[in-house]
C-alpha cells in the first residue's frame, strides 16, 4: 500500500507533538523495554538522530560529525527545538533532493522522510507504552501507516539484521499477515548464516497475523505477539525477539 511523502511527514509531525506533550513531566519515567534508558535519555536520542538528518539533506557523501554539546543541557527543548527545524525544512524539501543515508541505496530526502516518520513513530510508542496510555494496539498507528512501516523495516534493517545474525542450526520460517490492509504480507526465512525477507504468502513454521499495527508494534518488539493470531511453533515468536535487536 503506497503511501505518500506529504502523508509520512503528516504523521512524523502527529507523533514529534505527542513526545512533546508527554515527555515534559516525564523525563526521570524509565523505559524498561529500553534497558537503562529514560525518558531523557531518549529526548536526547532523538535529538542526536533528528540533527543527523537535517545534516544529510542536500549531502551525497556522509557529513562530518559536528561538535557534541557540553554542559548543561534541556534535552526536551533540544528535543522541541530540532524536530520542529526537521519537520519545517523536510516540508520544503522535494523528494529528489539529495541526502546521504548509511544503506547505500535511494540516496534522497523521500527515504529521509520516511526513515524520519518511522523513527519519531515507534519512539512516540516508548512513551506512550511507559505511560500505559495504549489502549489498543491495533490503533496506536493508521493502517497505511504501520503497513509502510513493515516493508521499511524490511527494506531499511534487514541488512543490519544479517551483519549480527549468528545463523541457526535448524532454519526456521516465519509469516505476518495483516488482516485489514492489503499487500502486506512477509515471510522470513531464518537460514543457517543469512535472513531473507519475501512479499508473498507462503505456509510457515509460525504465522502471525492481526492488524498491520499490532504486526507493526510486533516486529520492533513493542507489542506482545499475544495481541496476534499465531498459527504453527509459538516459541518462534519468542526467537524473534532473540534474534531482532536493532
Amino acid at each position: 500500500m503506497a503511501i505518500e511523502t506529504s502523508e509520512l511527514i503528516d504523521e512524523l509531525e502527529k507523533y514529534a507533538a505527542q513526545i512533546s506533550e508527554q515527555a515534559p513531566s516525564n523525563l526521570d519515567l524509565a523505559l524498561a523495554h529500553l534497558g537503562s534508558w529514560r525518558v531523557s535519555d531518549l529526548l536526547e536520542h532523538l535529538s542526536l538522530v533528528l540533527e543527523r538528518a537535517i545534516n544529510r539533506i542536500g549531502k551525497t557523501e556522509e557529513p562530518k560529525a559536528g561538535e557534541s554539546a557540553t554542559g548543561t543541557i534541556d534535552h526536551l527543548e533540544q528535543y522541541t527545538e530540532t524536530s520542529n527545524r526537521l519537520i519545517a525544512t523536510l516540508k520544503t524539501t522535494s523528494d529528489q533532493t539529495p541526502a546521504w543515508n548509511w544503506t547505500g541505496s535511494n540516496q534522497n530526502s523521500a527515504w529521509l522522510k520516511r526513515r524520519m516518520a518511522h523513527e519519531v513513530a515507534v519512539h512516540s510508542l516508548d512513551i506512550a507504552l511507559a505511560l500505559n496510555l495504549v489502549q489498543d494496539v491495533n490503533k496506536y498507528f493508521n493502517p497505511k501507516f504501520a503497513s509502510d512501516g513493515i516493508a521499511e523495516f524490511v527494506n531499511v534493517f534487514l541488512g543490519r539484521l544479517n551483519a549480527k545474525y549468528e545463523g541457526s542450526s535448524e532454519p526456521f520460517s516465519i509469516h505476518i499477515h495483516a488482516n485489514d490492509v492489503s499487500d502486506t504480507e512477509w515471510v522470513f526465512l531464518f537460514g543457517t548464516t543469512t535472513i531473507e525477507a519475501k512479499q508473498l504468502h507462503q505456509k510457515c513454521d509460525l504465522a502471525l497475523r492481526g492488524t498491520a499495527s499490532a504486526l507493526y508494534g510486533w516486529l520492533w518488539n513493542r507489542f506482545a505477539y499475544e495481541n496476534l493470531e499465531l498459527i504453527g511453533d509459538h516459541t518462534l515468536a519468542d526467537k524473534w525477539h532473540e534474534i531482532v535487536k536493532i
